[in-house]
């Protein structure tokens, strides 16, 4: 998603992707976005957020249809992502999801846990860890292991390019 600004101010969302998503009534506070009206093949969905003191969002509710959805954050005092839960309800059926992240001395990840429920079941859980394997000439890691359950998963590189 981007924003379309007016005198510095975001006035509009847009959003790019695989999906054709308008919006309308987009409404900004302090050039943070409040609530947006979304629209996908014809049916609405409105979108809220609310943030903390240090402009991070706690909550993401949508509301459409017959369809509620939060995405609840938990924030460290030094601004780390500590836990995300993702609440979806539509008619009897309630789902949980929830991401519990722990971090290095560096702010790295070196655990994150997928939890999901079902109707206050649980239905999966999955342990991810990183193995940072190598840092490039400004102390940024451009190699990882991760693990799935203690299982190698995936090696992610990646390339920084500084201007």
């Amino acid at each position: 998603e981007k924003y379309v600004y007016n005198d510095e101010q975001p006035i509009d969302l847009v959003y790019e992707g695989p999906f054709e998503i308008k919006t309308k009534d987009a409404k900004f506070e302090d050039g943070k976005l409040m609530s947006v009206v979304m629209i996908e093949d014809s049916v609405e969905m409105l979108r809220e957020q609310t943030y903390n003191e240090h402009n991070q969002v706690l909550e993401t509710v949508f509301k459409g249809h017959d369809i509620v959805s939060k995405v609840e954050n938990t924030w460290s005092e030094d601004g780390q992502l500590l836990v995300r839960t993702s609440t979806y309800e539509r008619e009897e059926i309630k789902n949980v999801n929830t991401l519990t992240y722990e971090y290095d001395q560096d702010g790295n990840v070196v655990k994150l846990t997928y939890e999901a429920k079902m109707d206050d079941t649980p239905t999966e859980k999955v342990e991810y860890t990183y193995d940072y394997q190598h840092y490039e000439g400004k102390g940024n890691w451009d190699k990882c292991l991760i693990y799935r359950n203690g299982e190698p998963y995936v090696i992610q590189e990646r390339e920084i390019e500084y201007y």
